[in-house]
């Protein structure tokens, strides 16, 4: 019978194993996604469509209006949190209960989206007009965002990478959104609803499984 102890044995077969990759604290990439989201916005500001003054609308914001930017906000950090925890072992009840976040968020800027085009049924400012490039311009200030997220998706354990990457889609254009909503001078209550409340849930579907397809790219690379 061999006198090696338990611990020799261990190290001994610890010594076949592949290196395990550390993963970073979800805290630190929260911050270098909100990081990115600045910095896109400060991009935006110096040679896009962001100018000074450009936050007026929010100066004579009404409940409807409070109602999508509370609930693009919701969904925002309720989407990225449930989107990185999903890459994260043991934190599957985080992400259920950020996951409920962004539903419930989704849900109050639809609902404040909706309400405004009831108040508005019939009338001139029933619009939705420049909705398609709302969309668009909040998905380009997502973009830096969902690349950070997307990168320590692959680093993780993404059991679903479909769900962590849509989620991680959502939680992006929210942000766009958010900043989108706020600086809007556009009006039209159809333009709010399609363009501004309703932009996460819509883009985040389209860019869910290209999305995945590059996190699993990234993974296999590393």
């Amino acid at each position: 019978m061999s006198g090696r102890t338990t611990e020799q044995l261990l190290h001994e077969l610890s010594q076949n194993l592949p290196p395990v990759r550390p993963i970073p604290r979800i805290r630190s990439v929260l911050a270098v996604v909100l990081a990115a989201w600045l910095g896109a916005i400060a991009l935006d500001w110096r040679y896009g469509l962001l100018r000074e003054g450009a936050f007026g609308a929010l100066a004579g914001a009404d409940a409807r209006f409070v109602a999508v930017l509370a609930g693009l906000a919701l969904v925002a950090v309720g989407a990225m949190l449930a989107s990185l925890t999903s890459a994260v072992p043991g934190r599957e009840s985080d992400t259920r209960l950020c996951t409920a976040a962004a539903f419930t968020g989704v849900g109050l800027a639809a609902g404040g989206g909706l309400w405004a085009v009831v108040a508005a049924a019939g009338s001139e400012s029933d619009t939705a007009a420049g909705a398609f490039l709302c969309l668009s311009h909040a998905t380009a200030l997502g973009f830096l965002p969902v690349l950070m997220a997307a990168l320590f998706l692959a680093r993780g354990v993404a059991h679903r990478p479909r769900i962590g990457a849509g989620l991680a889609a959502c939680g992006a254009v929210a942000l766009g959104a958010l900043v989108i909503h706020a600086s809007c001078r556009a009006g039209g209550a159809l333009h709010m609803l399609l363009g501004h409340a309703l932009a996460p849930l819509f883009l985040g579907f389209a860019l869910a499984i290209p999305l995945a397809a590059l996190i699993r790219h990234w993974g296999r690379a590393n």
